[in-house]
């Protein structure tokens, strides 16, 4: 009875560990299908394109906060009046996405 009860302590807290790491996770995640949608437009779009023709699940600018957030401060992306602009298309090919 004693084991079972420290296993099952073991895998709660692995539970919230896990659950507390995984969004940034997501994040991370969207934002490299965010960077790899922006380089198939040849590395730019128009800001009103990624709502209108952006990846699935992005469109939002909700969905997409975390992710757009992420890629600015990797300095991956510009974003400006004009649109956006992926700074460097080698690291989407490396997958480089660090916070």
């Amino acid at each position: 009875m004693q084991n079972a009860l420290g296993t099952t302590s073991y895998f709660l807290k692995e539970l919230i560990r896990l659950s507390e790491v995984a969004p940034a996770d997501r994040a991370a995640a969207k934002a490299l299908t965010i960077a790899q949608w922006l380089q198939s437009r040849g590395g730019q779009s128009q800001a009103r394109m990624l709502s209108r023709q952006g990846p699935k699940g992005l469109r939002r600018v909700g969905d997409r906060k975390d992710a757009t957030d992420l890629l600015e401060a990797a300095g991956w992306i510009r974003i400006s009046d004009e649109g956006w602009l992926l700074l460097n298309p080698l690291c989407v090919e490396h997958g480089l996405l660090t916070e």
